[in-house]
């Protein structure tokens, strides 16, 4: 079990943006009620944090996610596609979340060392 996960970290940090791109994404979509983003919302949800992904690798960081079957884009409006995360894509971003939270608890309250 813990094999395949870290093989999914891996390949979702395989390349600058991808988990950046994933993670904005589904807050995105969360705080919009599960409503899909379209690429300048989500562009900017990323925009908005201490983060920057500029829009040409964000471009590929998407490209990559949907490939991976991280993200799906419904092209009904073929000029502005609505991209969000897919059921694998949420737990991922759950999973990266969970990894985040757990950074700043141990940085809050440094372990203490065994006696």
């Amino acid at each position: 079990m813990k094999s395949r996960h870290l093989r999914e970290l891996h390949n979702l940090f395989k390349h600058d943006g991808d988990a950046i791109a994933l993670l904005y994404l589904a807050d995105g979509v969360a705080a919009a009620g599960g409503h899909p983003l379209r690429f300048r919302e989500m562009a900017k949800e990323i925009n908005q944090s201490s983060e920057y992904v500029p829009e040409s690798s964000l471009q590929r960081c998407v490209q990559r996610l949907e490939v991976g079957g991280l993200i799906d884009v419904d092209r009904t409006d073929i000029r502005h596609p609505l991209y969000q995360p897919t059921t694998a894509g949420r737990r991922m971003a759950a999973l990266l979340t969970f990894i985040l939270d757990s950074f700043d608890h141990n940085h809050e309250d440094p372990p203490t060392e065994p006696e």
